[in-house]
């Protein structure tokens, strides 16, 4: 089953919107972190890490219909590298957690 234009169009528009939302959100994390100094504490800059790798990863999502090239390998790049560093982060989180929590 293959998309026609249209759907193509919704699909990309659809993922660039949820990039653009996901860097929004990353950056407001980003500027309470640094202008209210959480960094002293370990659990905030774990959540801190999972911003910045979102961050990354919204910009990744951010490319619209790309075909061969340098932007191409960039956003593969990106979307290669910082989604799965999210996902570890936030297992980092979930550890810590447990840790902290249970033990």
């Amino acid at each position: 089953m293959s998309f026609t234009p249209g759907q193509t169009l919704i699909l990309s528009i659809l993922n660039v919107s949820a990039g653009a939302m996901s860097v929004v959100g990353a950056t407001f994390v980003i500027i309470c972190h640094s202008a209210f100094g959480f960094s002293k504490k370990p659990g905030i800059r774990l959540v801190l890490y999972v911003a910045i790798c979102d961050f990354a990863a919204g910009v990744g999502h951010l490319f619209f219909n790309l075909s061969n090239g340098p932007a191409c390998l960039t956003q593969g790049f990106l979307l290669g590298l910082f989604e799965p560093l999210s996902f570890y982060w936030t297992l980092a989180i979930a550890v810590t957690l447990f840790l902290v929590v249970v033990r």
